[in-house]
């Protein structure tokens, strides 16, 4: 082995060392956090929270592509970062599902809502988007796009009673052109 190649080993081994470290320390503070525990969060974190727990995979293994806009002045607000973090993850595999076997591109946005003294954020994928006539159930605990056996139908409930008991709500809808997506709008002042 060369001294050029070995560098280049050495190299790839630190930068994998330090993402499972980043990793590592995620999956710890994901997992230590029970209950309801309301604190100052700030939602350009937990979008990197939630990218951290599945961006690898989705890049490598599932040819998903995560595009991000965030609003990079938006202040902390009280919430549960566990909770709504879990709320992120389960959209994002949502979307993940929307678009495999072949791959796609899933877009996190976020930003303020003065009017309404809140902040929002929203998953957009460019997959298949929902069927029209699951469409006014898919909040509903059962209710699922996906085939027998490949899900519960339940973690879209889950996110709504999360964000309904931060006083906050989620929307779905399909996009013009393909694809779904899904906003999620949490208040900034309770």
């Amino acid at each position: 082995v060369s001294e050029v190649d070995l560098a280049h080993y050495i190299s790839m081994i630190e930068q994998n060392a330090w993402r499972c470290a980043r990793l590592i320390r995620t999956m710890r503070e994901y997992s230590y956090m029970n209950g309801h525990e309301k604190g100052l969060c700030e939602l350009k974190q937990m979008v990197e929270t939630a990218i951290t727990l599945v961006g690898y995979e989705f890049e490598r293994q599932n040819n998903v592509i995560i595009e991000l806009d965030l609003e990079p002045n938006l202040e902390p607000f009280p919430c549960d970062q566990n909770q709504i973090t879990q709320v992120l993850i389960n959209l994002l595999l949502n979307a993940r599902d929307a678009l495999v076997p072949d791959g796609g591109i899933i877009r996190i946005s976020t930003w303020a809502l003065p009017d309404e003294d809140a902040q929002a954020f929203a998953v957009c994928d460019n997959g298949s988007g929902i069927d029209q006539t699951i469409l006014p159930y898919l909040f509903e605990p059962f209710a699922t796009t996906k085939e027998l056996g490949a899900g519960t139908g339940l973690g879209l409930a889950i996110a709504q009673k999360i964000l309904a008991d931060h006083h906050g709500r989620i929307t779905a809808e399909n996009n013009e052109t393909a694809g779904a997506t899904f906003t999620v709008i949490l208040p900034v002042d309770h």
